[in-house]
């Protein structure tokens, strides 16, 4: 029987059968931990990404392979933070600027890659 069960499952499954519950109980609750895990919806940045996200992602990660001091750590976050900040507000103008005027094409995309 525990062949069958999936091993995301699987500890979940022992630890029902180790506290001795009838196999009535067990088994409904069973059903009800992977119904409740199978409807659980995604969260929506998985659909629509983000490029800020993205960017302070390559940003973090870069940061901490460099494996630099926090001295310079800090201020390199700061700068990219910064021109994505600018980047994005050139695009989408809702907010005051930190550095540099809005000057972006009428067809800029926020993905940057067109």
């Amino acid at each position: 029987m525990i062949r069958n069960i999936p091993r995301s499952y699987l500890g979940i499954f022992l630890l029902l059968r180790l506290r001795g519950a009838g196999a009535t109980i067990r088994s409904a609750t069973l059903m009800l931990i992977v119904a409740l895990l199978a409807t659980t919806p995604l969260p929506l940045s998985a659909a629509t990404p983000d490029p800020v996200l993205e960017w302070i992602g390559v940003m973090n990660t870069t940061v901490i392979a460099g494996g630099t001091s926090p001295l310079a750590t800090s201020r390199v976050v700061a700068l990219v933070s910064a021109s994505v900040f600018d980047a994005v507000k050139g695009i989408e103008p809702r907010f005051q600027p930190l550095h540099v005027k809005p000057n972006a094409p009428h067809d800029a995309s926020q993905r940057g890659d067109h």
